[in-house]
């Protein structure tokens, strides 16, 4: 076998690379290495210290989202110019305004289609349904005797309605007169009765939800005042 020969002056590497060769590959290398690690640095760096803008999930074209936004504004993305940008949403326009009368109020409108001023007017309200039952007017309740001539040897009479009113007793004394109102009360109806004619004491006593009887010592034509609630 022939051995390989070499021009004088020349050392060759085990790799078969010349001294020179070596030293420019190997300045290369360090060179890559240097640019690698400073990316990792400026890497480090970035996120140590972020800058005024903030990365979020994006098109690949740009990552960066403006944080200046202000109060109502969205970050968009606009494909056409590769950036993000804060857009305000148009406002919505009102053409004209009005007020609809309904459960009794009422309104006018002045300058409906620029800057609409509205004045209420309250009417009269007329409710569906009322929980309690209290009344300016309306029918008299009926008052009678219980026994014989309790309320008086004639018919008593009575004045007023179902919350407030005068019996008046009839024609002798008596000692128990009954109240018989107009509309039942839910459970009951509770009174306070006065005799504006005697000093004699009078109180009621509940009968049922239609009735409650009046009681005290009665002289004939004492007035009895009254104030009921129903319950």
């Amino acid at each position: 076998m022939m051995k390989p020969t070499f021009p004088p002056n020349r050392v060759v590497h085990e790799s078969g690379l010349t001294p020179r060769s070596a030293l420019i590959f190997g300045r290369i290398a360090v060179f890559a290495i240097a640019i690698m690690i400073g990316l990792f640095l400026v890497g480090l760096l970035t996120i140590a210290f972020p800058s005024a803008q903030q990365t979020v999930p994006g098109p690949p074209a740009a990552r960066l989202l403006p944080v200046s936004c202000s109060n109502g504004q969205t970050a968009t993305f606009t494909s056409a110019t590769g950036l993000w940008a804060c857009t305000t949403a148009a406002a919505g326009t009102v053409t004209s305004a009005s007020v609809v009368t309904a459960n009794g109020v009422s309104a006018s409108t002045a300058t409906s289609t620029t800057t609409p001023a509205h004045t209420f007017t309250l009417g009269v309200i007329t409710p569906t349904s009322v929980t309690s039952r209290f009344v300016a007017s309306g029918s008299a309740p009926t008052a009678a005797s219980v026994g014989a001539n309790s309320c008086g040897t004639t018919a008593p009479s009575v004045a007023g309605n179902d919350n407030t009113g005068i019996v008046t007793v009839g024609a002798t004394s008596g000692t128990q007169c009954r109240v018989t109102f107009t509309a039942a009360a839910a459970t009951r109806w509770q009174c306070v009765v006065n005799n504006e004619t005697t000093a004699n004491l009078a109180r009621t006593t509940y009968v049922d939800a239609s009735n409650v009887d009046f009681l005290g010592t009665f002289v004939g034509l004492d007035v009895l005042s009254y104030i009921c609630m129903p319950r």
